[in-house]
């Protein structure tokens, strides 16, 4: 995979493509491809959270920039593409053309989802092997 010009990730929607653990208030991301969780920091945590498939990139720039009373500090939107996209290498976040709805296992955290549901969607989805539908 490469990197993606700025304008093309504003309009592109974008997806959680891992399962992840609450830990109090830190997310573990279940690792797809070896064994074990990796940790991120804050930023990086706020994106994955808010990659629900249903927004673009620019609408969470957007919206990251209306947090700040004089406006969004200079290189936000920059920081946040590149960090979609770092994101995005790593097989953490999806991007796409369309608005999608997450299937139920990247949709809730593993820790409240009921195992053998999820493990059905995600057997009959071709997630466990890698290869999703």
């Amino acid at each position: 995979m490469t990197a993606i010009a700025a304008d093309d990730i504003d309009s592109k929607y974008f997806s959680r493509n891992v399962r992840y653990v609450m830990l109090k208030d830190k997310v573990a991301l279940v690792e797809r491809d070896r064994p074990g969780m990796a940790t991120i920091d804050e930023w990086a945590q706020l994106v994955f959270l808010s990659a629900d498939g249903e927004h673009k990139v620019s609408e969470l720039i957007a919206a990251l920039g209306s947090q700040y009373q004089d406006g969004a500090p200079k290189g936000l939107a920059e920081q946040t593409r590149a960090l979609v996209n770092d994101l995005r290498l790593r097989g953490y976040l999806t991007l796409h053309d369309q608005k999608r709805t997450l299937p139920y296992y990247l949709a809730v955290p593993v820790e409240q989802q009921d195992k053998e549901r999820a493990k059905a969607l995600m057997k009959a989805d071709g997630f466990l092997n890698g290869t999703p539908k």
